[in-house]
């Protein structure tokens, strides 16, 4: 029986959040593959597990706030066992909590494999920003789940945001996202969907932090090139893959010379770069990731 695929207009493979959140889904969800539309923007198409409702399996899946406070990298209010600087000994409680619930989270904000941690603090990878008062990759992720706890039921928030017409709330989100700074022309801080935020975290178990044993840090998929800072690039791709089989192309491509990525046979249709975003004025909250096309 051929499943139907499941239209996501809201999740543009041109703009990293949205990118990430595609991902996360199918981390979420066991089973649903993910594939890119060949547009001039591609937007994410699932294909749901059989018989499954995709927003409704999603909106089952996504970790409560009480799951969320005990994940590796919590840093509740009164418990600071993992706050933004962190010396080897909280990485060491915060990986036997990672080890026994199987949990990414650790190895998408930090690393221990350093030889020399500066300041006695390790490292954050760069999909963890950091932000003003200690805020950490936690603490954001919470406050957009928390937003999700009233309004509308958590099922309807994921079919809207799946559809391109969430509301956007009035929280930072994860810190990467430029479409968050209000412009000149607006007023109040930075707003974000919270349900889109929340699943690109669960994006984030593709690309996790790790150390060369010396003093550098990287996260996967970020380059060195020549003359230019660190980039970030990612693809869309033809061919409906899950979670499994998504990990295995980022293998492939992440080895490879992006300029390649096209080249190689598996189904590539579009890659797109990170390019830092920093805003003047009065605004603590400055940084974000905008994109455009690799050619």
């Amino acid at each position: 029986m051929t499943r139907p695929d499941v239209s996501a207009p809201g999740l543009a493979g041109d703009y990293l959040s949205a990118w990430l959140a595609a991902l996360g889904v199918t981390v979420l969800v066991d089973g649903t593959r993910l594939r890119w539309t060949e547009e001039r923007v591609p937007l994410a198409r699932f294909t749901p597990p059989e018989g499954a409702d995709l927003a409704d399996a999603v909106a089952e899946a996504l970790p409560s706030v009480a799951h969320l406070d005990s994940m590796a990298i919590a840093n509740p209010d009164d418990d600071r066992r993992f706050p933004r600087n962190v010396d080897i000994r909280q990485y060491a409680a915060a990986a036997q909590i990672a080890r026994r619930a199987r949990d990414f989270s650790l190895a998408a904000s930090i690393t221990d494999l350093v030889r020399k941690p500066r300041d006695g603090n390790l490292p954050h990878g760069r999909f963890d920003p950091g932000a003003e008062h200690g805020t950490t990759l936690w603490n954001r992720l919470r406050a957009c789940r928390a937003h999700l706890e009233h309004g509308q039921s958590l099922p309807a928030a994921v079919r809207a945001t799946l559809a391109g017409v969430a509301l956007r709330v009035g929280v930072n989100g994860l810190g990467f996202d430029y479409r968050r700074i209000p412009s000149g022309s607006q007023s109040g801080g930075p707003h974000v969907d919270p349900v889109l935020e929340c699943l690109a975290f669960y994006g984030l178990a593709f690309l996790p932090t790790r150390g060369d044993g010396g003093a550098r840090a990287w996260t996967r998929g970020w380059t060195a090139v020549a003359d230019r800072p660190q980039r970030f690039c990612w693809p869309t791709w033809s061919m409906p893959l899950d979670r499994w089989a998504i990990d295995a192309l980022f293998g492939e491509l992440f080895a490879s010379d992006v300029e390649r990525w096209r080249g190689l046979g598996l189904g590539v249709t579009g890659m797109y770069e990170a390019r830092a975003f920093r805003r003047t004025g009065d605004m603590a909250q400055t940084a974000g990731f905008a994109s455009r096309p690799v050619t």
